[in-house]
């Protein structure tokens, strides 16, 4: 069921989409400056000043576990829609874990968690072009730090 991507010089993708998803999480912990972020009294994560890069590596690396899981080549790069799209079973788990873990966030959902980050990744790629503003940056940065290791744990257990 592993599903293989193109070859492109600049990567070997003869790797299996875990792994290159594995890299990706990787680079997004690293990325993560752990010593800025701290807990406040409530034991939510918190950054003093948003990091758009973690936030791209964070929706890319979502969105490739996602597509893992799927077990197929989608394009598409909604979280949303590739959530929507996993056998119910493994929605519900994931939902139960995420919202264990958001217990001390102020949230209204899942179904709004979803929404905050569904497009994060085209929304934040090129920031740098638009002028718009984007009332969900903090708490996508959490959803991220709080799904990623969800999404991990169980992509590897599907090994």
């Amino acid at each position: 069921m592993e599903k293989k991507l193109n070859k492109n010089s600049y990567y070997d993708f003869s790797k299996e989409l875990i792994v290159i998803a594995d890299d990706f999480y990787l680079a997004y912990n690293k990325c993560k400056k752990i010593e800025e972020s701290y807990h406040d009294e409530f034991d939510r994560i918190c950054y003093p000043m948003p990091n758009v890069p973690i936030l791209v590596l964070g929706a890319f690396t979502c969105e490739l576990y996602l597509k893992y899981l799927l077990g197929e080549e989608i394009k598409d790069h909604n979280l949303k829609t590739l959530f929507k799209k996993l056998n119910k079973k493994l929605q519900t788990n994931i939902e139960v874990q995420l919202i264990k873990k958001m217990v001390n966030y102020i949230y209204k959902d899942f179904e709004s968690l979803l929404e905050t980050i569904e497009n994060c990744f085209t929304n934040f790629r090129y920031i740098f072009e638009d002028d718009k503003t984007y009332d969900g940056f903090n708490l996508s940065l959490i959803i991220f730090e709080n799904l990623l290791p969800i999404l991990y744990n169980i992509a590897h257990k599907k090994n």
